[in-house]
């Protein structure tokens, strides 16, 4: 046995001191246990170059003497973060070498390095992960630098270090050990990720903490912001309190109107804040507990997409709450919607500091939360004993103890797995005879290959007993209903799912059970005549226009942490779409009880939207000449170079296109095009051959937006004009006729080469109605006459903000 410190070989008087008890240094130490060399060799080079100024790395040639090594580790105080083990030829029972490691030291992390290219020992690898026999792989270093490397090796130190006790502590909790209070906040700092140390009031040092701070009598518990400039100490405080203490919270103004509020910070709120705010929409998330949701609780996540060796809850929360925050997402925390109505155009939501949020849209996100026993012995003991979830937290304290956790599903088996590395036993209550249908059968592989995990079917909790602790359970037999009674020394509860909903009381429709009703599950009338504009509800849709649902609070979701961050993000489209048509509903650039008439097409009159902040393009109208205008303008005859409208053809009055756009270009992409050409229609031009094919017109596009849709997810081709074009011979009366008739205000026009251009309403009333002949227009076109007709106003784009 070996070991280093900094690049040097260490001394081996220092594994000697450890044996007799004295900490080398205090530094926590990573262990390599290999039978092969040339594995040992790369392994130390890598990791004392990298990590030996901040651990001791040492080395062991031989399996057999580790474990004795490592109880005299622990008895010398020194701490074990990782054991990075050999597999392969010469390490052949490298896997249940590293397994043997939890009972001793269920901290440290096992991690098995493979050879590259050994596609046959990686598999066995693999299948170990999954069953839980080792915490993680890595492939040794080929070369130097080795990033790959060493980037695993950090990012398992980094989970290490986020479970360990001692080291920094942003917050101090002193309380009482087994107090409801206190335990809560144990598992409030975990889920957020707060570095906290908690301290036994009954103890010495905790009673010297409390008269430093002048709070020997305080109301316990104590929390200690330590991090803080003055380091406030706060008495039993509130959560409220502890997160306006903290400082995050931006103040929110009066009258301020937001795009999106989102209600609950789970994967799903967390999803829809990212997806929103990085999409430009003004974003607040309210919370009224921890940033996660029951997600947060869980100690490790295997099969969440893209992270191969798995993520715990915490952290995948941490991650999403730090990038929704980095695009803008504006936080309340610790407070909790009471109430929900609209107002003036937009929703109110009530909060419970008597706060209140307006925004246009509302994200209901607010999960479930797990079911309640309900039996008063057992809600007595409550952080004496008996857990709501907090496995994570409490987890440590288990150490040798007889531990039960009701429940049927992943959060239940994540539970019980983090759990069995500390307690004697654990045994998993589920009321069914099977776990298939309700939690991954990768868990159900862990659970069965746990030497110390034990699953009791068709049974659940009736009772317990405990003075000042659980001491035992009343378990009863759900077929035959027979009770027995059972030592215990801890109850993780995480059973049902009760959603976060009775705050909605009937604004919102739901099932008998409470979860919200969205899309085609909504009661038949949803919708229709009643919603302005009249339209069906989106998928994600509640009963509220404008109000969604996503994730687990949804009635029919899938109750998965994938599913629900898919769901969260689905339901920003859906806010987009909602936002540009209650614009284009409510915003007219027309006089109240006017319309516009949608010049290409002779059905009823639609609404032109008007620009927003809601990234959308809009193309204004111009209102078209009547046909009775052309026809009974100033007499012909008085014009001396008007030609002869019976005479004239459109090729006089051809407008060359001034550039055209693809078939498979968006619209969005059109009206960019329409705005810089200073013109209200393009010619489309066909994909494959290169000609022209129609014509696409500010009016195709001002529909396109009208019915909802984004002008970048519509193409050219879908909405361009392809009516036949009429021939450069074609009169100019005739030309009228049809424009009037059609209610048109483009025609293309064709000649030999196929479309040559369009003609516009306003070159027809140009080349109808005579100038004025004592104010000629400088720098008319030749043979054609001004007129008062004003002409259209440039496409406009408005910029996404």
């Amino acid at each position: 046995m070996t070991a280093s410190a900094g690049a040097a070989t260490a001394a081996p008087e220092e594994l000697d001191a450890a044996r007799r008890g004295k900490p080398a240094g205090g530094q926590a130490v990573i262990a390599i246990v290999s039978r092969d060399r040339d594995v040992r060799e790369v392994l130390h080079r890598e990791l004392s170059k990298r990590y030996g100024g901040d651990y001791q790395i040492v080395v062991c040639d031989q399996p057999a003497e580790l474990a004795p090594w490592m109880r005299d580790l622990r008895a010398a105080g020194l701490p074990l973060a990782l054991v990075i083990g050999g597999v392969g030829a010469q390490d052949h029972d490298g896997i249940e070498v590293l397994s043997a490691i939890r009972s001793i030291a269920p901290r440290a992390l096992r991690v098995a390095a493979v050879g590259w290219g050994d596609w046959q020992g990686v598999r066995s690898v693999f299948d170990a992960v999954t069953l839980g026999t080792l915490d993680h792989w890595v492939n040794r270093p080929v070369q130097a630098p080795a990033e790959e490397f060493h980037r695993s090796i950090t990012e398992f130190l980094r989970e290490w270090n986020s479970q360990r006790d001692g080291g920094f502590e942003a917050v101090r909790v002193i309380g009482r050990r087994w107090s409801a209070r206190s335990q809560e906040l144990r598992d409030l700092f975990s889920r957020y990720r707060v570095p906290a140390g908690f301290y036994d009031a009954t103890t010495e040092r905790a009673q010297q903490m409390l008269h430093e701070l002048g709070l020997e009598s305080a109301e316990l518990p104590v929390v200690v912001l330590r991090f803080a400039a003055e380091q406030p100490a706060l008495a039993n405080p509130s959560n409220q309190q502890i997160a306006d203490a903290f400082g995050v919270m931006t103040p929110i103004p009066p009258g301020e109107v937001f795009d999106v509020a989102v209600i609950g910070g789970g994967p799903a709120g967390l999803a829809a804040s990212v997806y929103a705010s990085s999409e430009g929409l003004s974003t607040v998330v309210v919370e009224h507990e921890a940033i996660g949701g029951q997600a947060g609780t869980s100690s490790m996540i295997r099969n969440y997409p893209g992270f191969a060796q798995g993520i715990s809850g915490a952290r995948l929360a941490q991650e999403a709450w730090q990038q929704a925050w980095a695009f803008g997402t504006r936080f309340v925390y610790m407070r909790q919607a009471e109430s929900l109505a609209r107002n003036d155009g937009h929703y109110r939501l009530q909060l419970s500091d008597g706060g209140v949020l307006a925004a246009r849209t509302v994200i209901i996100a607010t999960g479930a939360a797990y079911r309640r026993l309900g039996i008063p012995a057992l809600e007595e003991l409550q952080g004496r004993g008996v857990f709501y979830g907090a496995a994570v937290s409490e987890a440590p304290a288990m150490r040798g103890r007889n531990v039960f956790v009701a429940g049927g599903g992943n959060s239940a088996g994540q539970a019980a797995l983090h759990l069995a590395r500390w307690a004697r036993q654990v045994t998993i209550l589920v009321r069914e005879g099977s776990l298939a249908d309700s939690m991954s059968d990768y868990l159900i592989r862990q659970i069965g290959a746990a030497p110390n995990i034990d699953v009791r079917y068709r049974v659940q909790v009736t009772g317990g007993t405990g003075t000042g602790h659980l001491q035992s359970l009343i378990l009863q037999d759900t077929a035959s209903g027979v009770r027995q009674s059972v030592p215990a020394d801890a109850l993780f509860v995480l059973i049902g799912a009760q959603p976060r909903t009775e705050w909605l009381g009937e604004a919102v429709a739901r099932d008998p059970r409470g979860f919200i009703l969205t899309g085609p599950e909504l009661p038949d009338g949803t919708g229709g005549r009643r919603w302005r504009p009249a339209r069906r509800p989106l998928p994600l849709e509640t009963s509220l226009p404008g109000v969604f649902a996503a994730g687990d609070v949804r009635h029919g979701s899938v109750k998965r942490v994938a599913s629900a961050v898919g769901e969260g993000a689905a339901t920003i489209p859906l806010v987009h779409r909602y936002l540009r048509t209650t614009a284009a509903a409510g915003r007219q650039r027309t006089p109240a009880g006017q319309h516009t008439r949608d010049q290409d097409s002779a059905s009823s009159p639609v609404t032109v939207p008007t620009p927003t902040e809601h990234n959308v393009i809009t193309i204004p109208q111009v209102r078209r000449p009547e046909m009775k205008q052309i026809i009974t303008g100033v007499p012909v005859p008085k014009s001396r170079v008007h030609p002869p409208p019976a005479t004239a053809t459109v090729a006089a009055i051809l407008r060359p296109s001034l550039t055209t756009v693809g078939q498979h270009d968006h619209v969005a992409a059109a009206a960019y095009l329409m705005k810089h050409a200073s013109t209200t229609a393009l010619i489309v031009s066909d994909a494959q051959t290169g000609q022209p094919a129609g014509i696409i017109t500010e009016t195709n596009i001002t529909n396109a937006i009208a019915d909802g849709n984004d002008a970048n997810d519509v193409w050219v081709g879908a909405v361009m004009t392809t009516r036949p074009a009429i021939p450069t011979t074609t009169s100019i009366t005739d030309a009228a006729k049809i424009m009037t008739a059609r209610h048109l205000r483009h025609l293309p026009v064709t000649g030999g080469t196929g479309i040559l251009g369009i003609v516009d309403i306003t070159d027809v009333c140009q080349a109808l109605i005579p100038p004025d002949e004592d104010a000629p227009e400088p720098g008319r076109r030749p043979g054609l006459s001004s007129t008062a007709v004003a002409r259209p106003v440039p496409a406009v784009m408005q910029p996404a903000r």
